[in-house]
């Protein structure tokens, strides 16, 4: 969970209380204030949760009823919401589907509102789940930072984080990118987030 929000949104008590540490000894006053931190980020991870949960319902609801043995189109919106940018070669393979199949899947979920594209070409286009991107790596809180720890350190952690419009796809990619890597996702989803051509 994303205590280091709450250290450094409280950075001048938290040094007080560690100075008080070295000064004093008195740890006690240091151990209840860390269990603020935990509380508040516990606080925070458990509201996006519900809020991720919400989205995939609502979502899901909007996916049509399929009568094939094999549904692809919720077999994308599944892995969509692992891989939340992608582009259809690099999901086919992942899928083992024809690049034809995740296209057409591709776009069935534009027409449903949930994937957008995020490119002006005809080749080498990049999709992204905006709406889960919003809410899972954004953190309003931190939307003006340009520190690029802040980014990582928000990247690599589902807590403290909100929704926030009007945040380029350009810095949701570096975000994603920094938390796929430090999830060890598949080599394929850090290739897609990698594409070129991505726009602000």
């Amino acid at each position: 969970i994303y205590v280091s929000y709450f250290l450094k949104n409280n950075q001048r008590e938290y040094y007080d209380r560690i100075s008080e540490v070295r000064r004093s000894g008195n740890y006690e006053q240091w151990v209840r204030f860390f269990l603020e931190a935990v509380n508040a980020a516990a606080i925070d991870a458990t509201e996006t949760i519900w809020n991720l949960s919400e989205l995939h319902n609502i979502n899901a609801e909007k996916l049509p009823v399929s009568k094939r043995k094999q549904d692809n189109i919720r077999r994308l919106f599944t892995y969509i919401e692992e891989h939340p940018i992608i582009d259809i070669k690099h999901t086919a393979a992942d899928l083992a589907l024809s690049y034809n199949t995740v296209s057409h899947a591709v776009k069935k979920l534009q027409e449903l509102g949930i994937l957008h594209e995020t490119t002006n070409a005809a080749r080498n286009r990049v999709f992204a789940y905006e709406d889960y991107l919003d809410m899972a790596l954004v953190n309003c809180s931190l939307k003006a930072s340009t520190e690029p720890n802040a980014s990582v350190s928000l990247a690599a952690s589902f807590a403290g984080i909100g929704c926030c419009a009007g945040v380029s796809i350009r810095k949701k990619k570096v975000w994603f990118q920094a938390w796929a890597a430090l999830l060890k996702m598949p080599p394929s989803a850090l290739r897609t987030i990698s594409s070129s051509g991505i726009s602000s």
